[in-house]
């Protein structure tokens, strides 16, 4: 089964991130891998992850704003 790695970009939109990280790992017929890359959001993206942020599949980056 093929891989696909989604990478969902985050900096100050952490409303949209688990509907966007939801539907990467809701692919059917191929093996997903999602990273959620936290640019310095204030706002909290892995928060608003909530139980995704327990799945395996998921690996989520923070750093420091770099623009």
């Amino acid at each position: 089964m093929p891989l696909i790695s989604f990478i969902i970009p985050c900096y100050q939109q952490a409303r949209y991130v688990r509907q966007a990280a939801a539907s990467a790992l809701a692919q059917q017929g191929v093996a997903v891998e999602v990273v959620v890359v936290d640019d310095g959001s204030v706002d909290d993206p892995v928060a608003h992850l909530g139980e995704l942020a327990r799945d395996p599949r998921l690996i989520i980056i923070r750093q420091e704003n770099r623009g």
